[in-house]
């Protein structure tokens, strides 16, 4: 069985973290890992853009505000669907945690820190 990963981040602005997102998801698909993002806010941006049309994953978003705490819960049903959720920059983190917790899911929770400086 294929390894599905969900990527959290907050959007997809111009950032690092966003970058190397808009530059790895392609990678893990084509070596066979089921890589699909989900975006807190999904509003459109150039790298948004670019990596809709590479056509190489789905592309989720909970088209709320980054700080929303009913992102938690909107977050649930992703939880479902994948073997790990690796997440990207604050508050995405918190609200992920919380969300395996109300579910009960047992996903797997990766977390990068990104430059915090």
């Amino acid at each position: 069985m294929k390894m599905k990963v969900l990527h959290v981040i907050n959007s997809l602005d111009t950032g690092g973290a966003e970058r190397l997102l808009l530059e790895t998801i392609p990678l893990y698909n084509k070596k066979g890992i089921k890589t699909d993002l989900l975006l807190l806010n999904g509003k459109e941006t150039p790298f948004l853009l670019t990596l809709k049309s590479m056509n190489c994953c789905n592309i989720y978003s909970l088209n709320s505000k980054a700080y929303n705490p009913l992102n938690v819960f909107r977050m649930i049903s992703f939880l479902r669907k994948y073997d790990i959720a690796h997440v990207h920059l604050f508050p995405s983190q918190y609200w992920i945690v919380l969300a395996k917790i109300f579910s009960f899911s047992k996903i797997k929770i990766v977390v990068t820190e990104h430059n915090t400086t």
